[in-house]
């Protein structure tokens, strides 16, 4: 009988392997429990474990810390002992995303107490545990100390609040710098007016042209000071207007034209077929920028030629990006030099004897204005002819359905300005003024007193004088007067509230011009606001007086609209053509006199035919500007009668009413060929 051999029983085999398999794993298990643990310990960062209910059951040494506890203080107790209430309303509704099982993980910072009572500020990241079937078990904190954090915005918080204050103060003394400089500026300028139409010999007028320019150009450089300083303190904000691109370009350069016929150089503009010119945006500030840019150009070049370029670069969604290039065969450009030439107060050439002066300002405030615009600017290196300087900028404006023009504008810039240099010339009368006219001027300085008096009187009107506010108050109370001319800053009452009693007793329609060497974003809003119908700042330009004087003694009354319902016949007591004031503007030079004669001449059927065509485009802020311009040109001439004319399609034009505009065009095209006839008759030759 044979007898099989021994084997070990197979379930004791495998209970050796599994019971084998089990250690391994329980060892693992121990060694990832001790890394574990060991990390939660030493973590550079707090760590918490919490029950579900927000008891702390686990926290390492950072945590501890951090709070100010032991471990054996901290066990046990809920976490909401530990934070601020308020913050715990916040951390209870950020753990709502893990218990719906949205989010792996949330963070939010918040405030924990600590043991000494001060604020301890944490970053949470907090996660949820869930075991094999998904059910939630614990909560997993990791916490970091952010005071440092905290305490650096807490700074910059302050520190932006002091630099706010700063801002402030500063913007504080820039209007007071500028009502202290402006007020005795406008006796300056004033004077100087005043005195050039008086009888001067040539070498007394040349010194008083000196004294009025030298005033004009501390006046702008006040202006450039002021407009830097609202764009960097951001109180700066640009208008929406519609406007006719065309024209403000031809605008631009007309008005520089004689500066660089001065100069023996060609101004030209040319602009793109394709180029959308009724458009929507800031025309006046488009205009500075071109002032700005052009002005430096001709500056800086002594031959050749400066061109202006318009072309279109994109259109979408209503807007339209426009490219504007200046050109330039002047002295060039330094590569190096040509971006920082965009901050303020740098200068081309910063030498002490160096030969063309400025401040540097203008390009800085251009591209403040640019990049508010939504564009940007800068130099082209190398320029295209391989000399001078170009620079180019471009801005973004709101498009508008209008006929785009149908061939490329190239054609030289006329000479004609709508002043004769830098001089600011006195006007000639628009019309003699009503002999019933009576303006109250209420001004406390005394040179400013004395300016007012004789502008008024030497544009034909008699005014009486108050020194504060309480007494023009009273003096409205016994007078009648048809208009105020209000300055804003006065002892015992200032302006705003001597307007306020006013219009609440027996003025209520008479208009009220403030006067104010304020010139700070803001200020013609303000007056506007407390009554005043309109804003005058010092130093007051004549010019722009007698303008105002026209527009508000012109109306029936506040309440009666800007222009008549049909167009009224000019005013007989108007000169066609004023030939001795004119002769007197231009300083008894006949040459000169017929040089801007010729000129005006030559560019006024331009003129007429631009009207024409915002006629056809409807386009009433291009009717407005163009009419503007033409008044401009027809008032510095002497073409009294035209003038008037242009006048009351720029106020037709401004109320939307083109049909009145075209009236008065047709009028203005026949004023036009008397005034012709009138300068042969007087004897100036044109031709």
């Amino acid at each position: 009988m044979s007898h099989s051999p021994v084997r070990r029983h197979p379930i004791r085999r495998v209970g050796l392997g599994l019971g084998h398999k089990f250690f391994r794993l329980e060892r693992r298990l121990r060694q990832s429990e001790d890394r574990f643990r060991g990390a939660f310990e030493d973590a550079p960062f707090g760590m918490a474990l919490t029950t579900m209910d927000g008891r702390l059951f686990q926290v390492n040494g950072t945590f501890c810390r951090m709070l100010g506890y032991a471990e054996a203080e901290l066990l046990g107790r809920s976490w909401r002992q530990l934070t601020f209430p308020d913050d715990a309303c916040e951390t209870t509704a950020a753990l709502e995303p893990l218990l719906h099982d949205r989010e792996r993980f949330v963070e939010i910072e918040s405030r924990y107490v600590h043991r000494s009572g001060r604020e301890v500020w944490v970053r949470n990241r907090l996660s949820l545990s869930r075991d094999v079937a998904g059910e939630p078990v614990h909560f997993i904190a990791h916490v970091e100390d952010i005071a440092e954090r905290k305490r650096a915005e807490e700074e910059l918080v302050r520190a932006r609040g002091a630099a706010d204050a700063a801002n402030q103060a500063k913007s504080r003394l820039l209007a007071n710098m500028s009502h202290e400089i402006r007020t005795p500026l406008n006796g300056v300028i004033g004077m100087a007016q005043l005195l050039k139409t008086t009888d001067l010999s040539e070498e007394q007028r040349e010194y008083v042209g000196m004294i009025e320019t030298s005033g004009q150009v501390l006046l702008a450089l006040i202006e450039d000071i002021l407009d830097l300083s609202k764009i960097e303190a951001g109180r700066f904000t640009l208008d929406n207007v519609d406007f006719d691109l065309r024209s403000v370009a031809e605008e631009v350069v007309e008005i520089l034209g004689f500066q660089a016929r001065t100069k023996g150089l060609a101004l030209t503009q040319r602009m793109a077929p394709d180029t959308p010119t009724p458009l929507r945006g800031d025309p006046n500030r488009l205009r500075q920028i071109l002032n700005n840019l052009i002005a430096n150009a001709i500056k800086f070049t002594e031959t050749g030629e400066v061109t202006l370029d318009v072309e279109p670069v994109a259109a979408a969604d209503g807007k339209a990006k426009i490219r504007f290039s200046v050109s330039d065969t002047g002295i060039g450009i330094h590569p190096k030099e040509a971006q920082s030439l965009f901050a303020a107060f740098v200068q081309a050439d910063s030498s002490t004897t160096r030969k063309y002066g400025g401040t540097g300002l203008g390009l800085a405030i251009s591209k403040q204005l640019v990049e508010m615009m939504g564009g940007e600017i800068g130099f082209v290196i190398p320029t295209p002819n391989g000399g001078g300087a170009t620079v180019s900028f471009t801005a973004i404006f709101e498009t508008r359905d209008a006929a785009a023009s149908s061939s490329v504008d190239v054609r030289p810039t006329p000479d004609f300005v709508g002043r004769i240099g830098s001089r600011r010339d006195v006007p000639a009368a628009v019309g003699p003024p009503p002999s019933n006219v009576r303006i109250l001027v209420a001004e406390d300085n005394r040179v400013s007193q004395t300016v007012a008096l004789m502008q008024l009187k030497k544009l034909g009107y008699t005014a009486d004088l108050v020194s504060n506010g309480a007494e023009a108050v009273a003096a409205m109370d016994r007078h009648r007067y048809d208009l105020v001319l209000m300055d804003c800053e006065m002892p015992t009452m200032d302006g705003y509230e001597a307007t306020r009693r006013i219009r609440a007793s027996k003025g209520a329609d008479v208009p009220i011009i403030a006067l104010t060497a304020h010139a700070m974003l803001g200020e013609r809003d303000n007056c506007i606001r407390h009554g005043m119908n309109d804003f005058l700042a010092k130093p007051i330009d004549m010019q722009r007086l007698a303008g105002l004087l026209t527009k508000w003694l012109a109306k029936p009354s506040l309440a009666n609209p800007v222009v008549a319902a049909a167009p009224a016949a000019a005013e007989p007591a108007l000169a066609v053509f004023d030939s001795a004031a004119f002769f007197e503007r231009v300083l008894e030079d006949r040459e000169l006199g017929e040089e801007v004669l010729r000129e005006f001449v030559g560019h006024v059927p331009l003129q007429l035919g631009r009207l024409e065509r915002t006629m056809v485009d409807a386009n009433a802020a291009g009717a407005r500007a163009q009419a503007h311009s033409l008044r401009g040109a027809a008032t510095t001439v002497s073409a009294d009668r035209l003038s008037a004319i242009a006048r009351e399609m720029e106020r037709a034009a401004g109320a939307g009413e083109l049909t009145i505009v075209g009236d008065y065009l047709a009028r203005a095209i026949e004023e036009f060929e008397r005034f012709k006839g009138a300068l042969r008759a007087a004897g100036w030759s044109v031709s």
